[in-house]
Formats: structure tokens, C-alpha cells, sequence
């Protein structure tokens, strides 16, 4: 009736991910010697650079913290820039500095993660396929197509880094 609860499910690798990023430069207040961090220690392999982090000040270790976290904390630290209420002005020059990194995704790519995903065959649901796309950001690219029934549709294929 119920389903199994998976072991470790994508969202603790997640949280694990960055609270790994955390403690690699040495943000405050990850860098005490907490029951948290002697956790993951336990389950994880944080190396600390310390060698690299010492020589940045907490402003670049922000900025490089957030960038290694991905896309997402990437364009909100991007929207943040604009809040000088909210943020420091140090921070808002090293946020600003931030690249938000774009994969790009090729017809080819995207038909073949379509097919994948829906285990169904392009040809036998689309009678044209835009070859490139109108909308792509870090983890999502939309394409203009049209199915065999006659349809205009948009197709909006998420992949992964």
C-alpha cells in the first residue's frame, strides 16, 4: 500500500552537497566545531583547502561558495545584487562578479532526452521540430514543434549539468 521510503533521496544529496560547499570555505557559523559538521565529517569527504580559503576575505568566499552551489544560488545571489538594503556592498561587488553558466542544449540532445523520458519515438509525435531553441536557461531548454495531429506545441526539455 505504502511505498518504500528511498535511502537516501535526492534532496539529502542535495543539502549534503552544499553544506559540504559550506565548510570548504569556511562560512560562518559551519566553521565552529558543531555535532553538525563532526556528522558529516563521519559521512562525507570534506577537505577543507584550507591553503586557498585563508588567503581569500569572507566576501570571496561567499561569492566562490555560491558559485560552486549552481544555477540557482547563482541567479538568486544575481537578484540580490540588486538590494543594497539587504546586502553589504562588498558582497553586492563580489556577487556581482558571478557568472550564471549556460549549458546548451542541441536538437539532436534534446530529441534524445524527449525520446527517453517519454519512451516514445519523435518521428511518431512530431511532424516538425525547431532546431533551435527559443528559451534556455542553466537546466531547461524550450522548443517550438508542431505533433502529427496538426498541433503547435512547445516542448520544454530539463536536463541536467
Amino acid at each position: 500500500m505504502f511505498k518504500e521510503t528511498p535511502k537516501n533521496p535526492k534532496i539529502f544529496d542535495k543539502l549534503n552537497n552544499a553544506l559540504s560547499v559550506l565548510f570548504k570555505y569556511s562560512i560562518a557559523p559551519f566553521t565552529s566545531d558543531s555535532r553538525l559538521k563532526r556528522f558529516l565529517k563521519n559521512k562525507t569527504n570534506i577537505k577543507p583547502e584550507t591553503t586557498v580559503v585563508e588567503k581569500l576575505n569572507k566576501w570571496e568566499r561567499i561569492r566562490l561558495a555560491t558559485q560552486e552551489l549552481g544555477f540557482t544560488a547563482v541567479y538568486f545571489a544575481r537578484f540580490l545584487c540588486a538590494r543594497p538594503d539587504i546586502l553589504p556592498h562588498e558582497l553586492i561587488s563580489e556577487f556581482s562578479l558571478l557568472e550564471v553558466k549556460k549549458n546548451t542544449i542541441s536538437k539532436a540532445v534534446a530529441l534524445e532526452i524527449f525520446e527517453k523520458q517519454t519512451r516514445r519515438k519523435a518521428d511518431k509525435t512530431f511532424s516538425y521540430f525547431d532546431n533551435h531553441c527559443s528559451f534556455q536557461n542553466g537546466y531547461a531548454a524550450v522548443f517550438r514543434a508542431k505533433l502529427l495531429t496538426g498541433e503547435d506545441v512547445s516542448v520544454k526539455i530539463i536536463f541536467n549539468d
